[in-house]
């Protein structure tokens, strides 16, 4: 609330408490639900050019199958130009991850709640949403109330 927010505060706070029961707004925005946590990782280099997905978990959906979710972090109101770290994310995914283990990829973008997410930011998420081989885009904002964060969802395609 100070404005002295950093992502990697957020990006350790995630790792610490998801899907562990701590933060129910986190682990329902995430997609958790009872489900458990194969892997979860922070700064997870991906590619040759070791760009690193701010945080990214893995869900066994079967023995061959796992519900994958990069996740990128901003300390700051959702841009249009966010969905390009997570183009980039997801691309390395297919390219080495992928190929090893049938996996869905459900990328997902946490921002700070603050304003109405505008038309031109809609619109680059929808364009994301193009993709095909992917899930569509989840968009969570963040905010802090009564000392804790508390996340939710955001509808953004009406």
């Amino acid at each position: 609330n100070s404005g002295k927010s950093h992502e990697a505060h957020l990006q350790m706070y995630i790792t610490q408490n998801l899907g562990r029961g701590i933060n129910k707004s986190l682990d329902n925005a995430l997609g958790i639900n009872n489900r458990t946590i194969e892997w979860l990782g922070n700064e997870v280099s991906c590619g040759v050019g070791m760009q690193r997905i701010d945080v990214m978990f893995s869900i066994e959906e079967s023995k061959i199958q796992r519900y994958l979710c990069p996740i990128e972090l901003k300390a700051v109101f959702a841009s249009e130009d966010n969905t390009r770290q997570l183009t980039r994310y997801v691309d390395r995914i297919e390219q080495y991850y992928k190929r090893n283990r049938i996996s869905t990829i459900q990328p997902i973008l946490i921002c700070k709640k603050g304003k109405q997410i505008s038309d031109k930011v809609k619109k680059s998420f929808m364009k994301f949403n193009e993709r095909r081989g992917i899930q569509p885009l989840r968009y969570i904002e963040y905010e802090v109330k009564s000392d804790d964060i508390v996340f939710n969802e955001v509808e953004y395609t009406k």
